[in-house]
C-alpha cells in the first residue's frame, strides 16, 4: 500500500520521486537540482533518491514578453519581474504645433508628434500582495505619473473597465487567479515613441490551503510606526529646504513614487499586513538628565538655518528659531527632530484614510551623549551615552548612598518633571496648537502637547500618556509613589482634552506586575495597581518584550531536545513557561551553567514573582507584601489558633486572660463561671458574660506590617445593665508586645458605652494602622507585635454587678489589603512587542543594536550574526499562541478576551521608506543598523519555508504532506508556469538544506538533522543477498572532485541586481568549476553562505555507505543521520525491504551547514533625486545677439539638485496651464556677496574684484578678446522686477567653497547702463548667460499683460507641489530703445542747442555703413525740461536736435537748475530709458 501512495505522490509532483520503488518502504527524495547552465552538480548532494533534472534558466533580463502560450510566472516573496503584455490598444497619435510663423526674427513653426498606448501586462499566477517599484527601461518612475491599475489576481476580480470598453462588455476575461496591471493611455515620448521594457516588484505570499500556522504578514494585525523623529517624516505633504537662491533638499522625500516617505511607507505597510487594525504612531521629546529633578523636557530641531518652505516647523508652541538644536556626532544629529505639528496631523489624518486606528504613542528620548559631565544617579563617573528612559530616577537611585529614596526629596523630584501644566493651558484652532501655560519645559507639557494634537487632527482611538518609564514609577517618597499620583492626575488632564479616546500607559514588560525592592526587605509592591484601577485608565498596556527561549550553541544545554531555536512549537511553550514563568536565575553564575531555580512565594501566588504570567496577574487581586508579609493577611505568629467552635474567627480565644502566661491546656469555659456559650436562633454561638468585668484577647500576636490598616468590629448586645445605674461600657484594645517579649502597651480603640437593652444588636467598628500607634501613649517604641484585647462590662467607674454582654461577633480585617486592581476588569495591550532580526534574538527580545546607545548589546549567548528568521518565527509563535482555541481567557466584567491582539503592536515599522532605508547610509546613519534590529520594514514579505513548500505541494495535488520540520525565510522564489513541482522545489530544497522522505504514503520534508540519532557498528549490521555483512564504502574518483563552486542568484534587497556568489578550495580541484544559477533572491551573505555550504557538502558527499540492517532495525528509516565507529556521519536516502533493510548513505558533514562569518553588504541602490521645487528667474533683457525673439524674456531655472529637465507651463490664468518649453540644462547663478558699485560703461572696470556666491555651477575666466567677442555674459538684478545690467568679465577666480571673484569687468552692456543702479547690494542676484537661459513662448499680444507660470521637475505633473509659481508681465525690454548717448546742450546766443546721438539695440556693432541702423519704425524721442518742481516742457522729435531758447524757458518758468532729458521712442515699446543733462544757470 505505501508503495503505491508513493507512487500516486510522487507522479503528481511531477516525478518527484524516481521508479522503480518496489520494495521501498522509504526513500529521500533528496534536494535535486538541475544546474541551469548546462552544469549539473554531484548527485551524492542531492540525494540517491532521485537524479538530477535541469531546470529552465532564471529570468535575469526580466524583459516584458508577449506571445501566445507563454507561461506566466510563479512567484514566491519578493522579486523584479519582467511581466507578460495580454492586452493593448492601438497607438494614440497626438500632434503639438509650436512657432507662429512670425516674430522678429520670424519663428518656425514645428509639429511634434507624441503616442500613447494602453496595455495590460500579466505579472504571476495567483494573488498577490502588492507591486512596489516600476522600472522601465531600466529606470524607476513614477507611479503617480501615469495611470495604471492593479489586479491582484483574486479569485473574485472583475475584467478592467478600459478593456471592456474597447473589446465590449463581455468580451473581455477578469483573468482570475492572474495579477496584472493595466496602464491607461501611456504617455510613450519619454521612451522613443516606443513601449518600454517594464519591470516590476511584485511580492506574494505563499497560500496553501491547508491549515498552518500563518506568516508574520498575515499575524501582525497591529504596528508600532518608528522613528518618531524627522522634523517632516510624519508628512504626507513634500517639504524641501531652499539653501540660498537655488540649493535645497527634500526633508521626507527619498524614492521615487509621487509621494513622501510617509505615505509611500504606510501605504507598503497596509499591503504587507492584510489584517492591519492599528498603527502606534510613536512621536518624540527629548529628555536631557536621568535625574528627575534636573530633566528638562522639550521639542528639538535638527538645525535652526533653515525652514521647510511647504510646512515651516512648530512644535511644542515655538518656531524653528525658538528651538535648541539636537546633540550632534561627528557633524550629524543623534537624532532626528521632533516631528513638526503640521506633519502629526497628515500623519493621523492618513492613518484614518486606510481605515486603520490610530495609537498616539509619545516617547521620550534622552540625548545625553559621552562626555557629558552630568553626575550619574547610579554612581557613574557621568551619565551614559543616549541612555534607556527607564533609566530616569531620584538625584540617586535606590540602593545608591544616600539614595532620597522613600523621603519627600524624591517628591519634589517628581514633582518638577511633571510640571505644572494643565489641559486648560492648550487651545486648538485654525492657527494649531496654542500653549498659554507657565514658562517650563515639562513632561506634563509633552504629553498635554501631544493630547492636544491629537484633539487637533479630530481624535485618536488611542492615547499613551508615557511609556517605559520604569525608574520614575518605582520613585518612592514617604508616602508612596508619588509619579503613580502624577501619571493619575495627568491621565485626568488629557481626558479633558481627549474625551472619547482610550488611555493607558505602556508600562515595561519588567515594570507593568509590580515593584520588588532589591534590598532584601522582601517587599512587593503592585505599585502601578492605583493608576490600572483609576478610571481613566482604559486598559493595561505593556511593552512586551519577555524572553521566550534560552537557545545555546552546541547539544548540551537544557533546550537541547525541545528545539531548534526556530521551531515553532519551542518558542511557543515559553510564551507562557520558562524564564520568568517556571524558573529563574540567580546570578550570571547561575546562568552560564544553567542552574534554574523554580519561582515559589511560599503562600500559594508565584504568579506574582512572575513577570510572564500575565493571566493570574489578570485574574487575581493584589495584595502588598511589606516585609515578605501580604498586606491582606493577619497571621498569628508565636502561639497557635484555638479551635473556633462555631463562632468569630479562627484566631479568636474566648476568656482568655492576658495576665496568664501558661495557657496550654486551659478551657477558657471553665475558667471563669460567669462567662458561657448561649446559641441563639438568629447569631448562632455567642458569648456571654453575667455579672463581672471580664477581657478576652487572641492568643497569638500579629505583626506589626508598615502601612496596614485594620478594621475591627464587636457585635453585641445587652440582656441586662448594671444595677447600680451607671453607663455600661465594653472597650475594644490592641495590645502591642515588644521585641524582647514584653508587654508593649495598649491603645484604646474603641470604647462602647452608653448602650442599653433597648438599643439590641448594635456593631461598633473602629479602623487603625497598628504602625501608627508605636511610641505613642503607653505603647513602646520597639514594639512589634500586636494583638486585639476585650474589657467586656468595663472597666467603668461603677460596678458590672447586674450586668449581661451578648457578643456574637468580633472580626479583625485588613481594610486596604488589596489594591484598586479589579481582577478581569480591562484588557491587556501590547504596545511594543518585537523581536532583533539577530541570532537567538527571543534569548532576550529587548536587546538591539546602535553603536552610539550606551543601551546596545547583542542577545544572551549570541554571535551576533544576522536572523531574519528568528524574528519572523517569534511574532508567529506570540501571535499564533494567542490565537489558539480558549488560551486567552474571556473577562466576565467586560466583553473581550485577557489580551487584545488586534492591539499588539509589533515593533517597528519605520516611516522611511524601503529600500531606501536602510540602504541610504548617507542620508540615515542608523541604517546600518537595520540589518540585525527589530525592524519589519523589507523583511515581511519573505515567506516562510514550510508555507512556499506546502503550496508548491498542493498546486502538485499533493496533501499528504508534512512541513512542520523547516524552517527557513524565502526572500523570492519564481519560476515559470508550467514547471513541475519538483522543479520548484529543488532550488530551494539545495538552497535551505533540506530533503523529503516518503513515509507511509505521506511526503515529509526535513532539514538534515545536526548530530546522529544512532550510532551503527559493523557487528549490528545483517547480512545481505550476498551473504555478505559490514559496511561497504565507495568513493567517487578525483576527476568528480569539484573545487569551485559559483552560484547565481538575485539581490534581495536593493535593484535586484545579478549577484554570484564562489567558492573554492585552493589547489585542489579549483580547475573545475560548477555554475548553479538559482531563481532565489538573496542576501550577500545568504548566498556566500550556500556556496561554500555547497562545496563542502559535495566534496564530504564523495562517500557513500552500503550496509544491511535487521528488520528489527525499523528506527532507523529514510532521511536518518547515523554515525560510524570511525567518527563519520552518512544520511541515509535508500532502504529497501529484502527479509532485511538494506540500507544506501551518503556521508554528510553537519557542521558545514554553520556559515562563515559574511559582513553584510549594502544592497545596491538607484541614486534618486527628489522632485524638489526648482528656482525659476525670468530676465526681462535687451536683445543680446539679435537673434532672439525680441518681446520675449529669458528664463534661468535652477536648482541643486538638478531635477534632468524642468517643464515650464503658462496660462494667461491660475488654470488651463500649457507646456511652454522644457530647459534641459541648470542656470549658473549665485548671489553677491560684496556691493557692486556703478561703473561707466564701455570702459574696463577695474576697481576690483567682486565675490559672488554661486548656488549652482563654476565659472572661468576668458581672454579679453574673447569677452569682446560675447563671452562671460552675465546679468545682475533683484530677480524681483524686470530692471537687469547686463554684463561681462574676463578674470573669475575661485576663491572658497563655492565662492568666486570676477575681475576685470564690462558694465552696462546692451544699453543696461541707463538702469545700472548706484550700487548692487549684497544678495543681487547673478545669473550667467549661457546657454541654459533661453527664451520662453510668449505672444507679442501678452506683453504686459500677467500670465501665471509654473516651472517644476519635468517627470512631474504640473499641479505638482515640487512646482513654483509665478504671476509676471513682461514689457518686452528686448523692443526697448536704448539711451541716447553724448547729450550736449552748450549756450548758443539767447538760448541752448541740444543735441545727442542715438544707440541701436540692432546690429550696432558693424563698422560698415555711415550710421548705426535705427532699428525702429521712424526715429522719434521725447525730450523734457524739468526742475525741481515739475516738468516745465515736453517735446516729441523726429531728429536728435532741439533749441531750448530763453523765451521758451520763460514761458515755462523754469527755475534755475533744471535738466534737459531726452528718450528715444519705439512706436511698439514707448519711450525707452532717458538721457540727463543738468543746467547750472
Amino acid at each position: 500500500m505505501a508503495t503505491l501512495l508513493l507512487s500516486a505522490a510522487g507522479a503528481a509532483v511531477g516525478g518527484l520521486i524516481q521508479a522503480p520503488i518496489l520494495g521501498m518502504t522509504g526513500a529521500v527524495l533528496g534536494r535535486a537540482v538541475g544546474a541551469t547552465i548546462g552544469r549539473v552538480i554531484d548527485q551524492r548532494l542531492m540525494g540517491t533518491g532521485s537524479d538530477p533534472i535541469e531546470v529552465g534558466q532564471t529570468d535575469r533580463l526580466r524583459i516584458t514578453g508577449a506571445g501566445e502560450g507563454a507561461p506566466i510566472a510563479q512567484l514566491y516573496g519578493r522579486m523584479r519581474l519582467g511581466g507578460h503584455v495580454i492586452w493593448a490598444t492601438q497607438f494614440q497619435e497626438r500632434a503639438n504645433t509650436s512657432g507662429s510663423g512670425k516674430g522678429a526674427p520670424p519663428q518656425p513653426q514645428t509639429t511634434t508628434y507624441s503616442y500613447s498606448v494602453s496595455l495590460a501586462v500579466a505579472l504571476c499566477e495567483g494573488e498577490i500582495s502588492r507591486v512596489g517599484r516600476i522600472w522601465a527601461d531600466g529606470v524607476e518612475i513614477d507611479r503617480e505619473a501615469m495611470t495604471w491599475r492593479l489586479y491582484k489576481g483574486t479569485k473574485n476580480q472583475m475584467p478592467d473597465p478600459l478593456l471592456e470598453a474597447v473589446e465590449g462588455d463581455g468580451a473581455v476575461p477578469a483573468y482570475r487567479g492572474t495579477a496584472y496591471i493595466v496602464f491607461e493611455d501611456l504617455d510613450l515620448s519619454p521612451y522613443g515613441n516606443r513601449v518600454p521594457q517594464f519591470a516590476f516588484e511584485v511580492v506574494r505570499p505563499a497560500q496553501p490551503e491547508v491549515p498552518h500556522v500563518p506568516s508574520a504578514a498575515e499575524s501582525v494585525r497591529a504596528v508600532a510606526l518608528m522613528p518618531g523623529t524627522g522634523e517632516y517624516a510624519l508628512a504626507t505633504t513634500p517639504v524641501s529646504r531652499r539653501v540660498g537662491l537655488a540649493s535645497g533638499s527634500s526633508s521626507n522625500v527619498s524614492a521615487e513614487g509621487g509621494v513622501t516617505d510617509f505615505a509611500q511607507s504606510l501605504g507598503h505597510l497596509r499591503d504587507t499586513l492584510p489584517n492591519l487594525e492599528s498603527v502606534s504612531l510613536i512621536y518624540s521629546w527629548f529628555g536631557d538628565d536621568l535625574r528627575a529633578g534636573q530633566c528638562i523636557v522639550r521639542p528639538k530641531v535638527e538645525q535652526r538655518d533653515y525652514d521647510g518652505l511647504e510646512m515651516a516647523w512648530r512644535a511644542g508652541g515655538i518656531n524653528r528659531q525658538m528651538a535648541e538644536e539636537i546633540a550632534q556626532v561627528d557633524g550629524r544629529p543623534v537624532y532626528g527632530g521632533t516631528p513638526a505639528d503640521g506633519s502629526v496631523l497628515e500623519a493621523i489624518e492618513a492613518i484614518h484614510a486606510g481605515g486603520q486606528e490610530v495609537t498616539f504613542y509619545p516617547f521620550l528620548l534622552m540625548e545625553m551623549l559621552e562626555g557629558n559631565g552630568l553626575p550619574d544617579p547610579y554612581g557613574g563617573a557621568e551619565q551614559v551615552a543616549l541612555p534607556w528612559r527607564g533609566r530616569i530616577t531620584g538625584e540617586l537611585a535606590p540602593g545608591q548612598v544616600g539614595s532620597p529614596d522613600g523621603t519627600a526629596a524624591n517628591r519634589l523630584a517628581v514633582e518638577a518633571f511633571f510640571g505644572t501644566a494643565t489641559a486648560s493651558d492648550f487651545s486648538t484652532g485654525l492657527a494649531g496648537v496654542q500653549y498659554s501655560g507657565p514658562q517650563e519645559w515639562s513632561y506634563s507639557r509633552f504629553i498635554l502637547h501631544c493630547a492636544a494634537l491629537c484633539a487637533q487632527a479630530g481624535g485618536v482611538e488611542a492615547f499613551c500618556i508615557g511609556s517605559e518609564m520604569r525608574g520614575l514609577t518605582q520613585m518612592r517618597d514617604d508616602q508612596g509613589f508619588p509619579a503613580v499620583e502624577a501619571y493619575i492626575a495627568l491621565a485626568a488632564e488629557v481626558r479633558a482634552l481627549l474625551p472619547d479616546a482610550k488611555i493607558t500607559y505602556a508600562a515595561d514588560w519588567s515594570e507593568y506586575f509590580g515593584y520588588h525592592p532589591q534590598d532584601g526587605s522582601g517587599d512587593v509592591f503592585f505599585h502601578l495597581d492605583a493608576l490600572w484601577g483609576d478610571d481613566n485608565i482604559d486598559m493595561i498596556a505593556i511593552d512586551n518584550y519577555m524572553p521566550i527561549s534560552d537557545w545555546r550553541d552546541g547539544t548540551e544545554h537544557l533546550d537541547y531536545e525541545k528545539g531548534p531555536i526556530h521551531a515553532l512549537d519551542y518558542l511557543k511553550s515559553a510564551v507562557e513557561g520558562g524564564e520568568g514563568y517556571d524558573w529563574y536565575y540567580t546570578g550570571p553564575e547561575a546562568e552560564a551553567a544553567q542552574r534554574r531555580e523554580s519561582i515559589t512565594d511560599g503562600m500559594d501566588e508565584p504568579w506574582i514573582f512572575r513577570f510572564k504570567d500575565l493571566r493570574n496577574w489578570w485574574d487575581q487581586p493584589h495584595s502588598n507584601r511589606i516585609d515578605g508579609v501580604r498586606i491582606r493577611d493577619l497571621p498569628i505568629l508565636g502561639e497557635p489558633a484555638f479551635e473556633a467552635k462555631g463562632w468569630a474567627s479562627g484566631y479568636w480565644v474566648r476568656l482568655f486572660n492576658h495576665k496568664i502566661s501558661v495557657l496550654a491546656g486551659m478551657d477558657p469555659i471553665t475558667y471563669y463561671g460567669s462567662a458561657t456559650v448561649q446559641t441563639l436562633p438568629t447569631e448562632g454561638d455567642v458569648l456571654q458574660v453575667s455579672g463581672s468585668y471580664l477581657t478576652a484577647s487572641e492568643r497569638g500576636y500579629r505583626p506589626i506590617v508598615p502601612g496596614q490598616e485594620v478594621r475591627v468590629t464587636i457585635r453585641m448586645r445587652l440582656l441586662a445593665e448594671p444595677d447600680d445605674g451607671q453607663p455600661h461600657q465594653t472597650n475594644v484594645y490592641l495590645a502591642f508586645n515588644r521585641a524582647n517579649g514584653n508587654p508593649g502597651g495598649a491603645h484604646l480603640l474603641i470604647t462602647a458605652a452608653g448602650q442599653t437593652v433597648a438599643d439590641g444588636w448594635v456593631e461598633h467598628t473602629a479602623t487603625v494602622v497598628p504602625e501608627d500607634m508605636v511610641g505613642v501613649g503607653s505603647v513602646w517604641p520597639d514594639s512589634i507585635h500586636w494583638r486585639l484585647m476585650l474589657a467586656l462590662n468595663g472597666p467603668t467607674s461603677g460596678s458590672p454587678d447586674g450586668a449581661i454582654i451578648q457578643v456574637s461577633e468580633v472580626n479583625v480585617s485588613v481594610e486596604n489589603g488589596y489594591t484598586d486592581w479589579v481582577p478581569r476588569s480591562k484588557p491587556i495591550w501590547f504596545t511594543e512587542f518585537g523581536c532583533a532580526a539577530i541570532d537567538k534574538g527571543t534569548n532576550q527580545p529587548n536587546r538591539f543594536l546602535d553603536p552610539k546607545s550606551s543601551e546596545s548589546g547583542i542577545p544572551k549567548y549570541s554571535n551576533g550574526r544576522r536572523d531574519d528568521l528568528i524574528q519572523a518565527q517569534y511574532l508567529r509563535a506570540i501571535m499564533d499562541y494567542w490565537a489558539e482555541e480558549g488560551r486567552n481567557p474571556q473577562s466576565d466584567q467586560y466583553d473581550g478576551p485577557m489580551l487584545d491582539m488586534g492591539r499588539a503592536h509589533a515593533w517597528a515599522w519605520d516611516a522611511r521608506v524601503w529600500p531606501t532605508f536602510p540602504n541610504d547610509r548617507e542620508r540615515w546613519s542608523d541604517g546600518v543598523n537595520w540589518a540585525r534590529g527589530h525592524w519589519l520594514t523589507g523583511r515581511l514579505d519573505a515567506q516562510p519555508l514550510d508555507l512556499v513548500v506546502a503550496e508548491i505541494c498542493e498546486e502538485a495535488g499533493v496533501t499528504n504532506y508534512d512541513v512542520s520540520g523547516l524552517y527557513g525565510l524565502v526572500r523570492g522564489h519564481v519560476s515559470a508556469q508550467t514547471q513541475s513541482a519538483r522543479a520548484r522545489l529543488q532550488p530551494l530544497m539545495l538552497a535551505y538544506g533540506f530533503h523529503a522522505v516518503e513515509r507511509d504514503g505521506k511526503i515529509v520534508f526535513l532539514p538534515v538533522p545536526e548530530h546522529p540519532q544512532h550510532v551503527i557498528s559493523a557487528p549490528l549490521t545483517a547480512r545481505d543477498d550476498d551473504g555478505e555483512g559490514g559496511f561497504t564504502h565507495v568513493r567517487a574518483p578525483e576527476a568528480e572532485t569539484v573545487g569551485r563552486l559559483r552560484i547565481g542568484y538575485t539581490e534581495a534587497e536593493g535593484a535586484y541586481d545579478d549577484k554570484v556568489a564562489e567558492a573554492i578550495f585552493p589547489g585542489d580541484g579549483a580547475d573545475q568549476v560548477n555554475d548553479v544559477d538559482l531563481p532565489l533572491a538573496l542576501t550577500t551573505a545568504e548566498g556566500q553562505g550556500m556556496a561554500e555550504r555547497w562545496l563542502a557538502e559535495g566534496r564530504v558527499a564523495q562517500d557513500t555507505l552500503r550496509f544491511a540492517l535487521p528488520p528489527s532495525e525499523r528506527v532507523v528509516g529514510a532521511g536518518a543521520l547515523i554515525a560510524t565507529e570511525d567518527g563519520h556521519t552518512w544520511r541515509v536516502d535508500r532502504v529497501e525491504d529484502r527479509g532485511f533493510r538494506q540500507m544506501e548513505a551518503v556521508r554528510v558533514e553537519p557542521s558545514a551547514a554553520i556559515p562563515s562569518d559574511e559582513v553584510e553588504e549594502v544592497a545596491s541602490f538607484e541614486a534618486f533625486v527628489p522632485p524638489l521645487p526648482v528656482t525659476p528667474i525670468f530676465l526681462d533683457l535687451p536683445l543680446l545677439t539679435g537673434d532672439e525673439v525680441e518681446h520675449a524674456p529669458h528664463l534661468a531655472v535652477a536648482a541643486d539638485p538638478w531635477p534632468g529637465s524642468a517643464a515650464v507651463y503658462s496660462a494667461p490664468s491660475a488654470n488651463g496651464f500649457t507646456l511652454n518649453k522644457l530647459v534641459k540644462q541648470p542656470a549658473i547663478v549665485g548671489t553677491l556677496l560684496q556691493p557692486m558699485f556703478a561703473q561707466a560703461p564701455g570702459v574696463w572696470d577695474r576697481s576690483g574684484a567682486v565675490q559672488i556666491r554661486l548656488e549652482t555651477g563654476s565659472l572661468s575666466s576668458a581672454e579679453v578678446a574673447s569677452v569682446l567677442a560675447g563671452a562671460n555674459v552675465a546679468a545682475i538684478g533683484s530677480g524681483e522686477d524686470d530692471v537687469w545690467e547686463v554684463m561681462q568679465f574676463a578674470q573669475a577666480t575661485l576663491v572658497g567653497p563655492d565662492t568666486w571673484e570676477i575681475g576685470l569687468r564690462l558694465r552696462g552692456q546692451q544699453g543696461t547702463d541707463a538702469v545700472m543702479p548706484d550700487v548692487w547690494p549684497v544678495g543681487s542676484v547673478f545669473v550667467l548667460l549661457n546657454g541654459a537661459v533661453g527664451q520662453v513662448e510668449l505672444a507679442s499680444s501678452a506683453r504686459g499683460l500677467e500670465r501665471y507660470w509654473r516651472v517644476g521637475p519635468a517627470r512631474r505633473s504640473v499641479d505638482d507641489a515640487s512646482y513654483t509659481e509665478k504671476v509676471v508681465a513682461f514689457h518686452g525690454i528686448g523692443l526697448r530703445p536704448y539711451s541716447p548717448v553724448h547729450l550736449r546742450a552748450p549756450r548758443n546766443g539767447a538760448g541752448r542747442d541740444v543735441s545727442w546721438i542715438r544707440r541701436s539695440r540692432i546690429d550696432a556693432d558693424t563698422w560698415d555703413g555711415t550710421d548705426v541702423p535705427l532699428g525702429e519704425a521712424s526715429e522719434q524721442y521725447i525730450l523734457r525740461v524739468t526742475d525741481a518742481t515739475t516738468i516745465r516742457r515736453e517735446e516729441v522729435l523726429s531728429a536728435p536736435t532741439f533749441t531750448y531758447t530763453d523765451a521758451m524757458r520763460a514761458s515755462d518758468g523754469t527755475l534755475p537748475d533744471y535738466s534737459i532729458e531726452v528718450a528715444q521712442v519705439s512706436e511698439r515699446f514707448g519711450a525707452g530709458p532717458i538721457a540727463r543733462i543738468q543746467i547750472n544757470d
